[in-house]
C-alpha cells in the first residue's frame, strides 16, 4: 500500500484559532483546523491512509479523514513516500504575486520580505515573465530551481508555483503576515498559540502601542491620524467632530468618554475641537492607557461594556473602530450589541454616542483575514435595532461620507506582509516608511528622494482611495449616531 509522509517543506502559523499550513517551495498557503493539523501529524513519520485514519487523530471518523487525506496530498502537504519528484515541480506554473515587492538591478533581482532581502543572480527576467502561463521547466533550467524556490518561502511570498493546467487558486496572491510556530503546539492550543484567547488577555498583552496600530491592527483613523489632504489637509479626529457637530452633538458637551482610545490621537482631536469639561477614555489594554496619557488624556484601564459611568452622565460617547472587537457568536454581534446597551445606560438628555467600525448595514458579520486575533465586522442593522427598542433615535452612515473623505486620489494598496516588505526596501536604501495614507504619488516621491528607482520596482499597487487605501477598503466602514432625546 502506498504511504504517505508530512512534508519536510512545511512552515506552520496560527492565527486567532485558525491554522495555516505554507509550502517552502510551492508558496501554498493552507487553512485548516486543529482536527486536520493533528491529522497531518500522524503522517509524520510515514503511514497509510487507512492505518492514520484508524488511529481516529483529534475524534475525526476515518470516513471523514480519508477525504481529507486526499485534499491533503492534492496540495502537496503529505507526499508519497520514495517518488522522486512528488509534486511534478517541472509542470509547475511560476507566478509572481501581484503585491511581491522586488527591484530589477541589471539582470539580478532583489526580493525584499518581512525583515529580509535576497538578491537571485540573473533572475529579474524570469520575476518579470512569471505570469503563471508557463511551465517551470519551460522558464528556467533545473540547475537554476533552487535559488529560485527560495522565494517561494514565507518570509519573501514572492513565487507561487501553481499547479499544472490553467487558472489561479485562491492562494495565488495569498502572503503570511504571521510567525512560523510549532504544529504539536498549536494543536495543544487549539491555534492560538502565545496568543491569549479571550479578549481582556489579548489586550493586556500589548506591549508595543505603537507597533500595535503599525503592524498588528490598522485602523482608517491610524491611517489618516496625520492632516491627509483627502481630507482637506484635516486630520481624521478633526474631521470627526466637524461630522459629529453638524450631526447634533453639544458643541460643549460637559462629560465625554471614549470606549477604547488607541493611541490618543483622535481623543486628542476631539478634546480639541469640543473642549468638554472632562473627556474620560475607557480602555482594556494597559499599553494604550499609558499611550493616551501621553496625549493629555485622562485614561482609565476598564471594561467597554461594564463602563465605570453613572447612569444618564455622558453627554457625548465615543467608540471609534472598537466593537469588531467585542465578542461575535453565531453570526450575532453580541459585544457590540451589550456596548449599544451601554449607551442607552450612560446617554444623558441632549447626548450622543458615536459608535464605527468595519461591517455594513445588512450583512452577516464576517471574520477579518489580516489580524492576529479574531475580530468581526459589525452588521449595522442589529446596532439600529437595540438602540430603537432603548428608545434612541439611531443614524448609519458611513464613516468616509460623514468625514468627507475624497475618494478620487490614487492611493497605495498594500497587505500586511507588502507593506513590511516596502519597509525593509526603504530600510536598505537609508529611509524609513511611515504606515499612513498613502497617495500613490506622495510614495513615488518618497521612495525617489532616497534613492530607490521607481522604474524598475514591482510590487507598488495602487487603487483610488474610496475603493482602498493600504490594506483597508474605507467604503467598509460605517457608523451609528446614537442620541437620546428623552427629558
Amino acid at each position: 500500500m502506498i504511504r504517505l509522509r508530512l512534508s519536510r517543506q512545511l512552515s506552520w502559523h496560527a492565527r486567532g484559532e485558525a491554522i495555516f499550513s505554507w509550502h517552502r517551495l510551492l508558496g501554498d498557503v493552507c487553512e485548516m483546523s486543529r482536527d486536520v493539523l493533528a491529522l497531518c501529524l500522524a503522517f509524520e513519520a510515514g503511514s497509510t491512509v487507512a492505518a492514520a485514519c484508524a488511529t481516529r487523530p483529534a475524534g475525526l471518523d476515518p470516513e471523514t479523514a480519508r477525504g481529507f487525506c486526499e485534499v491533503l496530498a492534492a496540495r502537496g502537504i503529505l507526499e508519497s513516500e520514495g517518488e522522486p519528484d512528488p509534486l511534478g515541480l517541472a509542470r509547475r506554473r511560476p507566478y509572481v504575486p501581484r503585491l511581491a515587492v522586488w527591484q530589477r538591478v541589471g539582470d539580478d533581482a532583489v526580493v525584499y520580505g518581512r525583515a529580509t532581502s535576497v538578491r537571485v543572480a540573473g533572475a529579474a527576467d524570469f520575476l518579470a515573465a512569471a505570469d503563471g502561463t508557463r511551465a517551470l521547466s519551460d522558464c528556467a533550467p533545473a540547475t537554476r530551481w533552487s535559488a529560485l524556490l527560495r522565494l517561494c518561502e514565507a518570509d519573501l511570498a514572492a513565487l507561487k508555483l501553481l499547479p499544472s493546467g490553467s487558472g489561479r487558486p485562491p492562494w495565488a496572491e495569498s502572503t503570511m503576515p504571521w510567525s512560523a510556530a510549532d504544529p504539536h503546539d498549536l494543536v495543544a492550543t487549539g491555534g492560538a498559540g502565545r496568543t491569549p484567547s479571550d479578549l481582556t488577555g489579548y489586550h493586556v498583552a500589548i506591549d508595543e502601542p505603537e507597533a500595535q496600530f503599525d503592524e498588528t491592527e490598522t485602523t482608517l483613523s491610524h491611517l489618516f491620524r496625520e492632516p491627509h489632504a483627502a481630507l482637506g489637509g484635516e486630520t481624521f479626529g478633526a474631521r470627526l467632530a466637524r461630522g459629529l457637530l453638524a450631526r447634533g452633538a453639544p458643541a460643549h458637551p460637559v462629560r465625554a468618554v471614549e470606549v477604547g482610545g488607541g493611541l490618543g490621537f483622535v481623543g486628542r482631536a476631539l478634546v480639541d475641537a469640543f473642549v468638554p469639561a472632562s473627556y474620560l477614555v475607557v480602555d482594556r489594554s494597559p499599553a494604550l492607557a499609558r499611550a493616551q496619557r501621553r496625549c493629555g488624556l485622562l485614561s482609565v484601564v476598564g471594561d467597554g461594556i461594564a463602563l465605570p459611568i453613572a447612569d444618564r452622565s455622558v453627554d457625548l460617547l465615543i467608540s471609534n473602530e472598537m466593537a469588531g472587537d467585542l465578542p461575535t457568536r453565531e453570526g450575532v454581534n453580541v459585544g457590540a450589541l451589550a456596548l449599544v446597551d451601554e449607551c442607552a445606560r450612560v446617554l444623558a438628555p441632549g447626548g450622543l454616542a458615536y459608535l464605527s467600525e468595519f461591517g455594513h448595514p445588512t450583512e452577516a458579520p464576517r471574520r477579518s483575514d489580516h489580524l492576529d486575533h479574531d475580530e468581526y465586522s459589525l452588521r449595522f442593522e442589529d446596532l439600529r435595532e437595540r438602540a430603537v427598542f432603548h428608545g434612541l433615535s439611531a443614524e448609519l452612515v458611513q464613516v468616509p461620507s460623514l468625514l468627507g473623505l475624497d475618494p478620487a486620489p490614487m492611493a497605495l494598496v498594500t497587505t500586511r506582509a507588502s507593506f513590511a516588505a516596502l519597509r525593509t526596501l526603504f530600510a536598505a536604501h537609508g529611509g524609513m516608511l511611515a504606515k499612513r495614507a498613502w497617495l500613490a504619488a506622495e510614495f513615488i516621491v518618497a521612495a525617489q528622494r532616497i534613492g530607490i528607482d521607481t522604474t524598475n520596482l514591482h510590487g507598488v499597487v495602487t487603487a483610488p482611495l474610496g475603493v482602498r487605501t493600504m490594506g483597508l477598503v474605507p467604503s467598509e466602514f460605517w457608523a451609528i449616531i446614537l442620541r437620546y432625546f428623552r427629558t
